[in-house]
């Protein structure tokens, strides 16, 4: 019963594999958003980003793109990889300036570099560039009138 149970659980996880890996071989890129819609929503964050790159690279000014764009920096920032969050963060703050996310996304390009920056007795370039960072980029934001 045990081995039927682990049998059919080893199926299970191929053909979901296969699956994926077909999806990201394809051309069809709605199948590819809607499996990284779910991917996303089941937290497998890292699975992810291969297809929301493949489809903002399809249609980056599209509605899409910019959902793909600004999940991507979401996945990276919930893998734990806050250099690259912050990376598609402040990308994307560029690339869509009339987002009604950007005020968001600030705060969070602030955290990655917070989340990066060491203990208070080592070196604490990171910290200051932080702060730095995050004054630059609001009074730019507020100067340029995007608020």
């Amino acid at each position: 019963m045990k081995s039927f149970f682990l049998l059919g659980a080893s199926i299970l996880i191929l053909s979901a594999c296969s699956n994926y890996n077909e999806i990201i071989k394809g051309d069809d890129y709605v199948k590819k958003f809607e499996l990284a819609n779910a991917l996303y929503d089941g937290e497998e964050f890292l699975k992810s980003v291969v297809l929301y790159e493949q489809v903002y690279q399809h249609s980056p000014k599209s509605g899409e793109g910019e959902l793909a764009y600004y999940r991507l920096g979401q996945s990276y920032y919930q893998s734990d990889d806050y250099y690259m969050a912050g990376y598609y963060f402040s990308s994307y703050i560029q690339r869509f300036p009339y987002s009604p996310k950007n005020e968001e996304l600030m705060f969070l390009v602030a955290m990655c570099k917070v989340k990066n920056s060491p203990q208070s007795a080592l070196d604490q370039t990171e910290t200051e560039e932080a702060i730095n960072d995050y004054f630059k980029l609001k009074a730019a934001y507020y100067i340029n009138g995007y608020m």
